[in-house]
């Protein structure tokens, strides 16, 4: 009886790693996640509606971790202040597009 080479070995091996990895990564896991979604009891209640009537994000999304006196709870993750007003506001943040002077202003500033 011949043996394959050990070069030959490891690399069947490593296909057959590969192969395992994809099929539970790719497969399995996708599977078990929408198994879980459809565990009753999880069924959105934290979705926000627009103004048209249809699903625009989660309210679980931002919020602040504080007690009834605004004081953070230490048993969760505090993350960090935000400049978006009095809550979490998305659209009061971020970076815009439009500049902050006029043309004629950046032209006298060149």
């Amino acid at each position: 009886m011949t043996r394959i080479p050990h070069w030959l070995a490891q690399h069947i091996a490593a296909l057959r790693v590969v192969l395992v990895l994809t099929l539970l990564t790719g497969l399995a896991y996708p599977l078990a996640m929408v198994a879980a979604a459809q565990v009753p009891g999880l069924d959105g209640k934290s979705e926000v509606t627009g103004a048209d009537g249809k699903p625009a994000g989660s309210s679980l999304i931002g919020q602040s971790f504080t007690d009834a006196k605004g004081n953070p709870v230490r048993k969760y993750f505090q993350s960090r202040p935000s400049n978006a007003g009095t809550g979490y506001d998305a659209t009061a943040s971020g970076a815009g597009h439009r500049l902050r002077v006029s043309r004629a202003e950046a032209e006298e500033g060149r």
